[in-house]
Formats: C-alpha cells, sequence, structure tokens
C-alpha cells in the first residue's frame, strides 16, 4: 500500500545531468513512463504545528570520563530568513571558520582549554534551526570554556568585527563555492534540492551576490538579533559531579539519564 499510494508520477521529480539532448530524453521519459498514473488521491496527511519549547540551564549526564563533551546553544532560524547570509558569515567569524574564528583562538590558542572546539549556524533548515557550539575538554576546564564561549558570543553582539575578519569570511564562502560542482552527482543533486525545497530558478547565479552584499553592520545587526549568549542550553557529558556547583552560574543544573544504548 504504501509503494502504491506513495511512488508515483505526481510525487516524483527526476534530474539528469550530462551530455545529451533534451527533447531525446523527454522523449525517452514519456516512453518509458508516460501511462504511469496515480490511482488514486495522494492525500498527504496534514502536519500539525508544534510549539518549539526552550528551556535554558544546564543539563548533565554523567560519565566517567577525563574529558567532557560539551554542546550549548539555542533555537536558530528557518531557511526562509533574509539574514541567512550574514549569520553564515557570522558564524564563519565566531566559531565556524577553523583556525581563523573567535572561538578557536581564545578556547585553544589562548587558554589551552580544548584542541576541538567549533560553531555551527545552519541556515538550510525547513524549521526552526539550532546554533550549537561544540567543545571537548578536561572535566575542570569546563565552566571556564563555557564562559569562554559566551563571552565570545557576547563581544560578536557588541562590537562590529574588522574588515579583515569581513573579509576572510566572504573569501571562505567564494572560494569553497566552486566545490559544490565537483562531479555530476554534486550538480544534479543540488538541483534537486532546490526544486524540491522550492527555491528560485536562480538562485545559484545570485547567491555569491547575496553573500557579498553583506556589511560589518550586518554581522552585528544579526549577531544582537540572534545570539543570545544570555539564554543558552548547555550540555555536558562526563565526570560533572565535582564541577556542578560551578556550572549552575550558567543556569539550573539538571542530571539526565545515561542513555540505555550503553
Amino acid at each position: 500500500d504504501h509503494y502504491r499510494h506513495f511512488i508515483r508520477a505526481d510525487n516524483m521529480f527526476l534530474a539528469v545531468v550530462g551530455d545529451f539532448s533534451v527533447d531525446e530524453l523527454a522523449a525517452k521519459v514519456q516512453q518509458r513512463l508516460g501511462d504511469w498514473s496515480a490511482r488514486e488521491s495522494l492525500g498527504l496527511p496534514a502536519v500539525p504545528a508544534v510549539a518549539p519549547r526552550f528551556e535554558r540551564g544546564v543539563f548533565v549526564i554523567p560519565r566517567d570520563l577525563t574529558q567532557s563533551n560539551v554542546v550549548l546553544g539555542h533555537f536558530g532560524i528557518r531557511r526562509s530568513n533574509p539574514d541567512r547570509y550574514a549569520i553564515q558569515i557570522m558564524d564563519i567569524i565566531l566559531g565556524g571558520g577553523g583556525f581563523s574564528s573567535r572561538i578557536m583562538d581564545r578556547v585553544r590558542t589562548e587558554e589551552g582549554l580544548a584542541y576541538s572546539v567549533f560553531s555551527s549556524f545552519p541556515v538550510g533548515t525547513r524549521d526552526i534551526g539550532l546554533f550549537r557550539v561544540t567543545v571537548q575538554t578536561k572535566n575542570e576546564n569546563v565552566p571556564r570554556a563555557v564562559r569562554t564561549i559566551l563571552d565570545e558570543m557576547a563581544r560578536m553582539r557588541e562590537s562590529m568585527v574588522t574588515p579583515a575578519e569581513l573579509a576572510g569570511a566572504k573569501e571562505a564562502i567564494i572560494n569553497s563555492f566552486v566545490f559544490r560542482f565537483t562531479s555530476r552527482f554534486s550538480v544534479v543533486t543540488q538541483l534537486l534540492t532546490l526544486e524540491f525545497d522550492e527555491y528560485p530558478p536562480d538562485y545559484l547565479d545570485t547567491l555569491l551576490d547575496r553573500y557579498r552584499a553583506v556589511t560589518r553592520e550586518d554581522v552585528q545587526r544579526v549577531a544582537r538579533q540572534y545570539l543570545r549568549p544570555d539564554d543558552t542550553t548547555v550540555l555536558v557529558v562526563g565526570n560533572t559531579g565535582p564541577i556542578e556547583p560551578a556550572l549552575t552560574a550558567f543556569g539550573p543544573v539538571s542530571r539526565l539519564p545515561v542513555p540505555a544504548a550503553e
């Protein structure tokens, strides 16, 4: 029943990339699939709206580990948000740009608290996404690492990025654009995704211009609007017992059960 109801011509995309005649391909598709018709209405069920629920605080999963894994963050944006381009540039500068990012420079280079730390602010989600920062550090360094990350989020809100930071973030995006088209498979996957997600036909043609148009003022504006260092959820997996009193500085501490899959 599932196959008959959902695998059907009016619920399917066909994307092809290669060296071929469009007319000849269309004729072959019509010849092979032209009589493929649905027997009944598709009738997709309505997806009920779910109100997002955010809970500020610190959630810990005690584990006998020498290092803790920490993720902190809050809700993000939907892909329809016009600020998505400025947000991507902001995130590269904040923590998504590797060794050139502010969080990496502070947490690893200056403070020596972690080998790996990075932020992620996805902007392509249909529903509300999730901004997060991930770090691994010694158990006793967790409060200090969290405070340093929150301080960098606050600094992004309080002052404009430098011209060099803005130029570097734009260059990273522009230089990586070509790698989205390294194979026929990557091209056809992108085209199919854009069609499925209802992006305009000229989306890829105008994409880089949208990044080029972002200003330092735009970066600070979106940082103030979408970064919330005083309203985050912090998750810590590690030997949290000795540090839980210090973690209360970031919100009420709650212990979560150890996952049953262990």
